[in-house]
Protein backbone atom coordinates (compact mmCIF):
# COMPACT_ATOMS: atom_id res chain seq x y z
CA UNK A 1 0.00 0.00 0.00
CA UNK A 2 1.23 3.50 -0.81
CA UNK A 3 2.76 5.47 2.07
CA UNK A 4 0.10 8.19 1.82
CA UNK A 5 -2.68 5.64 2.18
CA UNK A 6 -0.97 4.04 5.17
CA UNK A 7 -0.68 7.44 6.88
CA UNK A 8 -4.31 8.27 6.13
CA UNK A 9 -5.41 4.90 7.50
CA UNK A 10 -3.54 5.57 10.75
CA UNK A 11 -5.23 9.01 10.87
CA UNK A 12 -8.60 7.23 10.93
CA UNK A 13 -9.54 6.95 7.28
CA UNK A 14 -11.38 3.99 5.76
CA UNK A 15 -8.80 3.30 3.06
CA UNK A 16 -9.92 -0.31 2.55
CA UNK A 17 -13.52 0.79 1.96
CA UNK A 18 -12.42 3.49 -0.47
CA UNK A 19 -10.24 1.00 -2.36
CA UNK A 20 -13.20 -1.37 -2.57
CA UNK A 21 -15.28 1.40 -4.15
CA UNK A 22 -12.46 2.11 -6.61
CA UNK A 23 -11.85 -1.56 -7.51
CA UNK A 24 -8.53 -1.63 -5.66
CA UNK A 25 -6.95 1.15 -7.74
CA UNK A 26 -4.53 2.86 -5.31
CA UNK A 27 -3.34 5.36 -7.91
CA UNK A 28 -6.91 6.48 -8.58
CA UNK A 29 -7.56 6.87 -4.84
CA UNK A 30 -4.42 8.99 -4.44
CA UNK A 31 -5.53 11.14 -7.39
CA UNK A 32 -8.98 11.58 -5.83
CA UNK A 33 -7.46 12.46 -2.48
CA UNK A 34 -5.35 15.15 -4.15
CA UNK A 35 -8.53 16.63 -5.61
CA UNK A 36 -10.28 16.61 -2.21
CA UNK A 37 -7.36 18.45 -0.65
CA UNK A 38 -7.97 21.44 -2.93
CA UNK A 39 -11.76 21.25 -3.17
CA UNK A 40 -13.35 24.72 -2.97
CA UNK A 41 -16.34 23.41 -0.95
CA UNK A 42 -14.40 23.98 2.29
CA UNK A 43 -14.02 27.70 1.53
CA UNK A 44 -17.57 27.96 0.18
CA UNK A 45 -18.91 26.48 3.41
CA UNK A 46 -17.16 29.15 5.49
CA UNK A 47 -18.31 31.96 3.22
CA UNK A 48 -21.91 30.70 3.27
CA UNK A 49 -21.90 30.42 7.06
CA UNK A 50 -20.62 34.01 7.35
CA UNK A 51 -23.42 35.24 5.09
CA UNK A 52 -25.98 33.14 7.00
CA UNK A 53 -26.79 31.38 3.72
CA UNK A 54 -28.14 28.04 4.95
CA UNK A 55 -28.80 26.70 1.43
CA UNK A 56 -25.27 27.50 0.22
CA UNK A 57 -23.73 26.14 3.42
CA UNK A 58 -25.78 22.94 3.12
CA UNK A 59 -24.70 22.47 -0.50
CA UNK A 60 -21.03 22.85 0.48
CA UNK A 61 -21.34 20.58 3.55
CA UNK A 62 -23.17 17.98 1.47
CA UNK A 63 -20.42 18.13 -1.16
CA UNK A 64 -17.73 17.65 1.49
CA UNK A 65 -19.71 14.77 2.98
CA UNK A 66 -19.94 13.05 -0.41
CA UNK A 67 -16.31 13.44 -1.43
CA UNK A 68 -15.11 12.43 2.04
CA UNK A 69 -17.36 9.36 2.05
CA UNK A 70 -16.25 8.21 -1.40
CA UNK A 71 -12.55 8.62 -0.60
CA UNK A 72 -12.77 7.13 2.89
CA UNK A 73 -11.78 10.35 4.68
CA UNK A 74 -13.73 9.48 7.82
CA UNK A 75 -12.48 12.36 10.04
CA UNK A 76 -13.76 14.87 7.46
CA UNK A 77 -16.90 12.89 6.72
CA UNK A 78 -18.00 12.73 10.37
CA UNK A 79 -17.77 16.50 10.78
CA UNK A 80 -19.48 17.16 7.45
CA UNK A 81 -22.39 14.98 8.62
CA UNK A 82 -22.59 17.04 11.85
CA UNK A 83 -22.83 20.19 9.74
CA UNK A 84 -25.12 18.95 6.98
CA UNK A 85 -27.91 17.68 9.23
CA UNK A 86 -28.88 21.05 10.82
CA UNK A 87 -28.15 22.93 7.59
CA UNK A 88 -30.60 20.67 5.74
CA UNK A 89 -33.25 22.00 8.15
CA UNK A 90 -32.07 25.59 7.58
CA UNK A 91 -30.54 25.87 11.05
CA UNK A 92 -27.40 28.00 11.30
CA UNK A 93 -27.05 28.35 15.07
CA UNK A 94 -24.06 26.94 16.93
CA UNK A 95 -22.25 25.56 13.89
CA UNK A 96 -19.08 27.68 14.23
CA UNK A 97 -17.37 25.23 16.59
CA UNK A 98 -18.06 22.26 14.31
CA UNK A 99 -16.90 24.25 11.29
CA UNK A 100 -13.67 25.16 13.10
CA UNK A 101 -13.11 21.48 13.93
CA UNK A 102 -13.69 20.64 10.25
CA UNK A 103 -11.10 23.23 9.21
CA UNK A 104 -8.65 21.84 11.76
CA UNK A 105 -9.13 18.29 10.45
CA UNK A 106 -8.86 19.55 6.87
CA UNK A 107 -5.53 21.19 7.73
CA UNK A 108 -4.28 17.96 9.36
CA UNK A 109 -5.34 16.13 6.21
CA UNK A 110 -3.55 18.68 3.99
CA UNK A 111 -0.36 18.30 6.05
CA UNK A 112 -0.43 14.52 5.61
CA UNK A 113 -0.99 14.84 1.86
CA UNK A 114 1.66 17.56 1.46
CA UNK A 115 4.27 15.60 3.44
CA UNK A 116 3.83 12.57 1.22
CA UNK A 117 3.58 14.45 -2.07
CA UNK A 118 6.67 16.52 -1.19
CA UNK A 119 8.65 13.29 -0.85
CA UNK A 120 7.23 12.01 -4.15
CA UNK A 121 8.14 15.29 -5.90
CA UNK A 122 11.69 15.06 -4.52
CA UNK A 123 12.02 11.48 -5.73
CA UNK A 124 10.60 12.43 -9.13
CA UNK A 125 13.00 15.38 -9.42
CA UNK A 126 15.98 13.20 -8.51
CA UNK A 127 14.84 10.57 -10.99
CA UNK A 128 14.49 13.12 -13.79
CA UNK A 129 17.93 14.51 -12.98
CA UNK A 130 19.48 11.06 -13.50
CA UNK A 131 17.13 10.02 -16.31
CA UNK A 132 16.13 13.25 -18.12
CA UNK A 133 14.22 11.50 -20.91
CA UNK A 134 11.76 9.86 -18.52
CA UNK A 135 8.36 10.89 -17.24
CA UNK A 136 6.06 9.60 -14.51
CA UNK A 137 2.57 8.52 -15.61
CA UNK A 138 0.03 6.44 -13.69
CA UNK A 139 2.63 5.52 -11.10
CA UNK A 140 5.10 4.17 -13.69
CA UNK A 141 8.23 5.64 -15.15
CA UNK A 142 8.23 5.87 -18.93
CA UNK A 143 10.99 6.81 -21.36
CA UNK A 144 11.07 7.72 -25.01
CA UNK A 145 11.65 4.92 -27.47
CA UNK A 146 14.50 5.09 -29.95
CA UNK A 147 12.28 6.90 -32.44
CA UNK A 148 11.45 9.53 -29.82
CA UNK A 149 7.76 9.41 -30.70
CA UNK A 150 6.52 6.82 -28.20
CA UNK A 151 6.93 5.98 -24.53
CA UNK A 152 7.57 2.59 -22.98
CA UNK A 153 7.91 1.33 -19.42
CA UNK A 154 11.28 1.97 -17.85
CA UNK A 155 12.45 -0.27 -15.03
CA UNK A 156 15.09 2.17 -13.84
CA UNK A 157 18.24 0.53 -15.13
CA UNK A 158 21.20 2.28 -16.63
CA UNK A 159 22.53 1.40 -20.06
CA UNK A 160 24.95 -1.08 -18.37
CA UNK A 161 22.02 -2.82 -16.64
CA UNK A 162 22.73 -1.44 -13.17
CA UNK A 163 19.77 -0.66 -10.94
CA UNK A 164 19.14 3.07 -10.93
CA UNK A 165 19.79 4.88 -7.70
CA UNK A 166 18.09 8.25 -7.64
CA UNK A 167 17.95 9.25 -3.97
Amino acid sequence: MKALLIKLESWGCDVKGALTRLMGDEDLLVDCIAIVEKDPAFQKLGESLKRADAAGAFEAAHTIKGIAANTGLTPLYDLAVELAAPLRRGELQELEFTYERLLQKHEEFRQIVMSETAHARLASYAWRKNFPDTIMASGKFLRRTATGREWDAFAGRTERGEAASFL
